[in-house]
Formats: C-alpha cells, sequence, structure tokens
C-alpha cells in the first residue's frame, strides 16, 4: 500500500463506531488541509436540478420513476431535510441511470461526487483514496468454480446499511423537492455514498484482511433476518449423500 493508503485505512480504523441499534457508522476521510479550498458547489447542483425539473414537464415515465426513487430514499431514512450551513459542505448534483431489462428497479439515481464546485475541486477530490479491498475478479471466479454448491444472493440496500457520521452529513447534501414551485431544500443523505464493503467478524477485518467472502460470513455481518437461512443452507449442502439422489 502507498502511504495515502496507509493513512485512509488507519483513518477507518480510529473512527468506525457501532450505533446502539448495531449498525456501523463511518467517517469521510476528508484531507483536512484542502477543505478551506472546497469552494461553493450549491449553483451548479441547483442548475443541474432545474435541468432534471425541466424533463420532468416533458417526460412523465421520467419523472414518475425519479420520484419514485427518491422518496423511497426519504421514507427509508437515509436522508432528511437540512438547512443550508456554512462552508466548508458540498451539495452533490444527481441524475438518473437507466436500466430497461431490470425487474425491480429500471431507474437508479445516481450522486456525483465527482461534479467541481466555484474552487474546480470535486468532493472527490478532498477524499483520500483507500487500498482496493475486493479479491482480484480471477481469484472470485476460480473460487465459485471450487465448492460443489453455490449460493447466490442480492444484499438490498447493502451499502446503505452504513451510516455517516453526523458532522461529515453537510457533505453529501443534494437537492430535492416534489412541488415544482417551491425552492429546492437541501437533504443530508444519512449514508455514504461510497462506504467500505464489509464482512467479516469486525468491519476492520472485512475491509481489510478478508479475502475469502464466503456466505455465512457474509450473512452474519448485520443482515440478521437472514441468518436462519443462513444455517439452514448450511446443514443442507453438507448433509451426507443418501442412496437414491
Amino acid at each position: 500500500m502507498t502511504p495515502l493508503e496507509e493513512a485512509c485505512e488507519e483513518h477507518f480504523r480510529w473512527t468506525v463506531t457501532r450505533t446502539s441499534d448495531s449498525r456501523y457508522m463511518v467517517r469521510l476521510p476528508l484531507r483536512e488541509e484542502m477543505l478551506a479550498l472546497l469552494g461553493d458547489s450549491f449553483a451548479v447542483a441547483q442548475r443541474r436540478f432545474l435541468a432534471i425539473e425541466r424533463k420532468f414537464a416533458v417526460n412523465s415515465d421520467f419523472k414518475n420513476e425519479y420520484v419514485k426513487f427518491m422518496e423511497e430514499y426519504k421514507v427509508l431514512g437515509h436522508m432528511e431535510l437540512s438547512p443550508r450551513v456554512e462552508n466548508p459542505q458540498f451539495v452533490l448534483p444527481h441524475h438518473a441511470i437507466f436500466r430497461p431489462d431490470s425487474s425491480t428497479t429500471k431507474t437508479r439515481v445516481v450522486f456525483d461526487a465527482t461534479c467541481k464546485g466555484s474552487s474546480q475541486l470535486s468532493l472527490n477530490d478532498v477524499l483520500y483514496v483507500g487500498p482496493i479491498v475486493q479479491p482480484p475478479l480471477l481469484a472470485i471466479v476460480l473460487n465459485w468454480r471450487i465448492p460443489r454448491y453455490v449460493f447466490k444472493a442480492d444484499a438490498e440496500k447493502m451499502f446503505r446499511q452504513i451510516w455517516l457520521h453526523p458532522l461529515d452529513r453537510k457533505f453529501l447534501q443534494v437537492l430535492w423537492r416534489l412541488i415544482l414551485s417551491r425552492i429546492s431544500s437541501p437533504w443530508a443523505s444519512l449514508n455514504p455514498v461510497r462506504s467500505p464493503m464489509f464482512g467479516g467478524d469486525s468491519v476492520a477485518d472485512g475491509a481489510v484482511n478478508q479475502q475469502d467472502f464466503r456466505l455465512q460470513k457474509c450473512l452474519a455481518a448485520g443482515l440478521s433476518p437472514m441468518l436462519e437461512l443462513a444455517s439452514n443452507l448450511k446443514d443442507a449442502l453438507i448433509r451426507p449423500r443418501l442412496d437414491g439422489w
């Protein structure tokens, strides 16, 4: 790892905590010396949001899908109404990604942390970049072929289960409103757009050391409704082969 990657990993280890309901809470790996240079991002976020609203006026299907996504984000408690705060802060523009072949969510809203504010710096520019924590793709494919049975599942909204510390939420604000005559209100996201992958006995162990991303540890990392399913599957997969199977 590079010195910057080591600093980012160390920052994570020292700042990650657990909430009273067992959620992980993390801090953004901010480069403190660059925060004063971040500048204002409200104007560009507002300009792009107004462009989206103009598209709403001519494409009702687009509007309905977009509103559905954003309102679910709000209802689930993944963002909350926030007043305008003093700099340093950041307002993230957002846009839609269309997946017509998806059987569930055909429209997904993406929050753009690469957008540059008035100082030509983006949120990503003032964040440390940590080491790659996923194993190489080839290793994943080869491991998939080793066991006789494999289990495939989608952990719904997995990264949203990791909470962002309240002190850092002002850097993940978005503009949103339902009634077009109202002034756009900044909403502070409660969860980070980019989160460390979890798994293992702790977030630190899972994000940094775990190479073998197995079913039992994956499900045990906070997905409690599936623990019984995992146990039953484990019993079924190691059951001795019976005559007649």
